[in-house]
């Protein structure tokens, strides 16, 4: 194929034992899609939790599925510096404003309780470059089109984020509510 890139597959080590089962499962009740657009302005993330806090979800899930950001500030991954496998590299700032091609989250708590979205998206800038990586929360605000988005709530279940033993990650686990 003209203009494919190969890669080599790399077995990854983690810093951690590794655990006999890698998925997770709870049995949860879920919200029926709820459609939704962030006005301009607005922080992704805010307005998102207040909708979870509205609908009384203690987590949920979303997809993006249009509009437009005026600011963003995001990480990417890669290869860690601190000798991990795995790291995150950022925040990059990218100059607005940018399209939304896709992107989609979790929401949940973090370890002190309070809420948190994990978040990665693509986006087209103003040259038509694909770009993306993971949301920083604060730094995802929508731009004039407000950025639509399709929402689901989990009822009596959520996401916690704890460290995984075998990555050394702080990653979302699900989990009763």
């Amino acid at each position: 194929m003209r203009g494919a890139r190969t890669s080599k597959l790399r077995t990854v080590l983690h810093p951690g034992a590794p655990l006999d089962a890698r998925a997770r499962s709870v049995a949860v009740e879920t919200s029926p899609t709820v459609g939704m657009t962030v006005p301009a302005g607005r922080d992704l993330f805010g307005a998102v939790h207040e909708r979870l806090d509205m609908l009384g979800a203690p987590g949920g899930s979303f997809v993006l599925t249009r509009g437009s950001v005026d600011r963003l500030r995001l990480m990417t991954g890669g290869a860690g510096s601190d000798g991990l496998p795995m790291g995150f590299h950022g925040p990059h700032a990218l100059a607005a404003p940018l399209r939304i091609v896709a992107g989609a989250a979790g929401s949940g708590i973090d370890e002190a309780g309070a809420r948190f979205t994990h978040c990665h998206a693509a986006f087209r800038d103003r040259d038509g470059r694909l770009v993306g990586g993971h949301l920083i929360p604060g730094e995802t605000i929508a731009g004039a089109d407000g950025i639509d988005l399709d929402l689901v709530a989990l009822v009596h279940g959520r996401f916690r984020r704890q460290v995984d033993p075998e990555t050394r990650f702080s990653i979302f686990h699900p989990e009763p509510a």
